[in-house]
């Protein structure tokens, strides 16, 4: 009867799955700094910016038990994390079940989807041509050290500097890095400020409107706008191309993105659903909230 105490025995494997789990655990690494920047720079709804964060800290975590020479749970982690990461970014790819849309792909996406596959395909080769080994140590009686290969310590030693490396940097590029999706900045915090001080002074239409912006739509997720505190870049600034629109010729932005793009950006970006995702009431308060955050100040 296997022993869950098992899954958390220091395990040495031989040096093909070793190597291959360390490289699965810097593409793990990469994700997870992706996640991080995307989590630090307030992209995407709450729920989103919440499954980035858990991301971030998960990965961390198990890297870590590789360092520690728990291959087996490390296995466990990443697989389910870099799985259930490439399954999130296909849902928000190509539909709205997690209240969010991404119509693009912008470079954060293709880097972390990247890492993700390459973290599962390692990982998985990593356990077929270590199985033996594993399979022995999951076996071995209660209290019997684990039947392990002469341990070599390199690997160990070039995983932990790299986990150091990785997160030093990811440290460094967190905190001076600028918003995912490239150009834009994000809003300062006296932007910030002045914006909650508008907010009060907006009308219950126009506030439902700002949680419609940052919620149910996604429109927070591929826009800047101050008021709002979003600072994606996937689609135009709003502060600029929206300031002293019409309510009509902005809702006509929304419901059919494609009659007008803005400059730099390809037709088609936007998806075009926007009349039938929403009901009027939302698009109603929504519209009057992008007049409103929008309007010369």
């Amino acid at each position: 009867m296997l022993d869950p105490k098992r899954l958390l025995t220091p395990t040495d494997l031989p040096r093909l799955p070793t190597v291959l789990l360390l490289g699965s655990a810097i593409a793990v690494a990469v994700g997870a700094y992706e996640h991080a920047h995307l989590f630090h720079h307030d992209y995407g709804t709450p729920l989103i910016r919440t499954l980035f964060l858990v991301n971030a800290i998960a990965s961390l975590a198990t890297m870590l038990l590789l360092v520690a020479r728990r291959p087996l749970p490390y296995l466990l982690g990443a697989l389910t994390i870099s799985g259930g990461a490439i399954v999130a970014i296909i849902i928000t790819h190509s539909s709205h079940l997690l209240g969010f849309y991404e119509a693009a792909w912008t470079t954060e996406a293709k880097i972390t989807i990247a890492a993700e596959i390459v973290a599962v395909a390692l990982a998985l080769a990593g356990l077929v041509t270590g199985r033996g080994t594993l399979a022995a140590a999951l076996a071995a009686p209660v209290g019997a050290p684990a039947p392990t290969p002469a341990p070599d310590p390199r690997p160990r030693i070039v995983a932990g500097a790299v986990v150091t490396i990785i997160l030093g940097g990811a440290i460094v590029g967190i905190a001076q890095g600028g918003p995912p999706g490239g150009g834009g900045s994000a809003p300062t915090r006296a932007q910030r400020d002045a914006a909650t001080q508008r907010l009060a002074a907006l009308g219950p239409v126009a506030r439902e409107g700002r949680a419609v912006f940052l919620g149910d739509s996604g429109c927070g997720g591929c826009h800047r706008l101050a008021d709002a505190g979003t600072s994606a870049a996937v689609g135009p600034d709003l502060d600029r191309v929206l300031a002293g629109r019409s309510s009509t010729r902005i809702r006509q932005d929304i419901v059919d993105p494609g009659a007008e793009v803005a400059a730099g950006f390809p037709k088609g970006l936007m998806p075009g659903d926007f009349g039938k995702r929403l009901s009027p009431k939302q698009l109603d308060a929504l519209v009057r909230y992008l007049v409103a955050a929008t309007a010369t100040r």
